[in-house]
C-alpha cells in the first residue's frame, strides 16, 4: 500500500551547529544554559565593533581539502553539517543517497570570497565557482554523498528557516527520504561590517560582552556573529526502517513577506502574525497551547518592540502568554544562520527539559511587555515551541517544533 507522505510526522534525526557559542552542539547548549556570551571587540579597517567571532573549525584532511579554496564560511557550515550528518548515525549504505536532499541558506554567501576576488587585480579561475551562492552546497554534498535535490536559498534573516520550510514540502511529496537543512553566514569581514554599521543597527555602546541586548530597555543595537547550524529532516518511515533516534519533529512551517519596507516591518508585524495563525491553523494547535515562543530578539529598537507587539497581538497579556526566550545574546545575530540557531536550540531546550535566561536583558523594556525567561535558566517541561524571525525585505518565518514525546 502507497505511503501517504503528507500525513507522515517528520522527525529530527540529527543536529550539528558551530559558531562563536560552541564547537559543537553540546558546547553551544553548554554556553547557552549558563548564559554565557562570548563577544569580543574586533578591528574592521579603523572600525572597532564587538562581534561573535567562532573558533577555527578543526577538519579532517578530506573535509579541509575541499574547502581549501572556498573560503571560511563553507568551513563553519562543513563542520556544523558533518555534526549533524554523523548525529544522525548516517553510516554509508544506511539511506539511499539518491533520496537525500540538502537545502542551505544564507544571506550573504561566500563574501570574503566573493570580496578576496574583487581586490584581487589578477583572477583565478577558481573564483568563478567559488563565488557562487551554490558553492557550500555543493560542497558539503561532495562531502557527504547527497545525490539528490540540492539547493541554496537566501531570505535574508529567514534564510536557514526558509531551508528548513523547503525540505519540509520536499519531506511531504514523497520526493525525498531525509534532508540535511540550514544556515550559515560569515559576516564578518571588514566591507560587510562597515556596509551594516551605516545602516544604524549595529550596537555603537562600546560595550562588548553585553552589547546585544534583547528586549533591554538600554538597548541599541544588534551585534554580529558568524557561524552554521544544521537539522536532518527525515520521514517517519525512513527513520523507523534504519531505527533512528528522534531529537523532535517539524509539526509546521510558513513564509510570508511584508514587501512595504526595505528595513521596517509593517505595524502590529502582520506578516509575521500570519505566518504564526497559518502555523497554528494547520498543525490544529490552540495558541494557549503552545509552550514557548523562541523569539528573533536582534537587540534592535524597532523589531524587539514590534515582535513583542506581535506576540501580545496574537497571544493576549503576558499573563496568558507562554513563555518567551532570545538567544540571541549567546550566538549574535548570525544573519542567515539566525533561525537555525533557533531550531537547534529551541530542541536542545526541549530535550534537556531546561529554558535558558535571555542574555543580557537587565532590564525589560515596558513596551517589550511580553513574558520574557530573565536573569537565570529554570527547569521546564517543553512539548511544543514556535521560532520567529524576520528580516530585510520584509521576510517572515515561523517554524512550529515538537519534542520526540508529542
Amino acid at each position: 500500500m502507497a505511503v501517504n507522505h503528507a500525513m507522515e510526522p517528520i522527525l529530527i534525526t540529527g543536529l550539528g551547529a558551530f559558531g562563536a557559542a560552541g564547537r559543537n552542539c553540546a558546547e553551544l547548549w553548554e554556553n547557552c544554559r549558563q548564559g554565557r556570551s562570548l563577544a569580543e571587540l574586533r578591528e574592521f579597517s579603523g572600525l572597532r565593533l564587538p562581534a561573535y567571532s567562532a573558533p577555527d573549525p578543526i577538519l579532517s584532511r578530506t573535509d579541509a581539502h575541499l574547502v581549501r579554496l572556498a573560503g571560511r564560511s563553507a568551513a563553519l557550515a562543513l563542520a556544523a553539517a558533518r555534526e549533524a550528518w554523523e548525529d544522525a548515525r548516517l553510516a554509508p549504505g544506511s539511506i539511499d543517497p539518491t533520496r537525500v536532499g540538502l537545502i542551505l541558506g544564507t544571506s550573504r554567501g561566500p563574501a570574503d570570497i566573493v570580496d578576496a576576488s574583487l581586490l584581487r587585480k589578477s583572477k583565478r579561475p577558481s573564483e568563478a565557482i567559488y563565488t557562487a551562492f551554490s558553492s557550500t552546497a555543493g560542497i558539503i554534498a561532495s562531502a557527504l554523498n547527497i545525490q539528490g535535490c540540492v539547493l541554496s536559498v537566501s531570505a535574508t534573516c529567514t534564510s536557514g528557516a526558509s531551508a528548513i520550510h523547503t525540505a519540509l514540502h520536499f519531506l511531504r511529496s514523497g520526493e525525498l527520504d531525509l534532508v540535511l537543512a540550514g544556515g550559515l553566514d560569515a559576516p564578518l569581514i571588514d566591507s560587510s561590517m562597515h556596509r551594516m554599521a551605516a545602516t544604524g543597527v549595529l550596537s555603537s555602546s562600546g560595550r562588548c560582552r553585553d552589547a546585544l541586548r534583547p528586549f533591554d530597555l538600554d538597548r541599541d543595537g544588534t551585534v554580529l556573529g558568524e557561524g552554521a547550524a544544521f537539522l536532518i529532516l527525515e520521514t517517519y518511515q525512513s527513520a523507523q526502517g534504519r531505527q533512528a533516534h528522534s531529537h523532535g519533529k517539524l509539526l509546521g512551517s510558513f513564509l510570508t513577506c511584508d514587501p512595504n519596507s526595505r528595513s521596517r516591518p509593517t505595524e502590529n508585524f502582520e506578516g509575521l502574525q500570519r505566518a504564526v495563525r497559518s502555523v497554528l491553523h494547520s498543525a490544529s494547535i490552540s495558541p494557549a497551547s503552545v509552550d514557548l515562543i523562541h523569539l528573533h530578539g536582534t537587540g534592535t529598537r524597532v523589531n524587539d518592540h514590534m515582535e513583542s507587539v506581535c506576540v501580545n497581538g496574537l497571544f493576549g497579556s503576558t499573563s496568558t502568554q507562554p513563555v518567551c526566550w532570545g538567544s540571541k545574546g549567546i550566538t549574535g545575530h548570525t544573519l542567515g544562520a539566525a533561525s537555525s540557531f533557533q531550531a537547534v536550540l529551541t530542541l536542545l531546550a526541549m530535550r534537556n527539559s531546561f529554558l535558558p535566561p535571555t542574555t543580557n536583558c537587565f532590564n525589560q523594556d515596558p513596551a517589550c511587555a511580553i513574558h520574557l525567561q530573565l536573569n537565570s535558566g529554570v527547569e521546564r517541561k517543553i512539548e511544543n515551541a514556535l521560532c520567529l524571525t524576520s528580516g530585510f525585505w520584509g521576510k517572515n518565518s515561523c517554524l512550529f517544533l515538537g519534542s520526540s514525546d508529542v
